[in-house]
């Protein structure tokens, strides 16, 4: 069997944290879920060659200079859960 180019279209749309490119490749009935699969594979691979890193998205939460942090606030309940709220810091 002959082997087909993929055809890539081109940009389609920048989202926070991906830029969606978008394209089709020709595959036997059934076999678009492995093809699909190996072409990712191997579009990581060229990324991982040439320094390109997946974006992930980044959230900071802010609470003002007044409040605790959370995990201290949840530490403090669980303190007084446990003791009754008996126990020195």
């Amino acid at each position: 069997m002959k082997a087909v180019e993929p055809e890539i279209f081109g940009s389609d749309k920048f989202d926070d944290s991906a830029v969606v490119i978008k394209g089709r490749v020709k595959t036997k009935p059934i076999r678009q879920w492995d093809v699909g699969r190996e072409f990712l594979r191997r579009v990581k691979y060229a990324f991982d060659e040439n320094n390109i890193e997946i974006p992930f998205p980044h959230r900071t939460i802010y609470m003002g200079e007044a409040s605790k942090p959370f995990d201290l606030q949840i530490l403090e309940k669980y303190k007084e859960s446990v003791t009754g709220g008996n126990v020195p810091d």
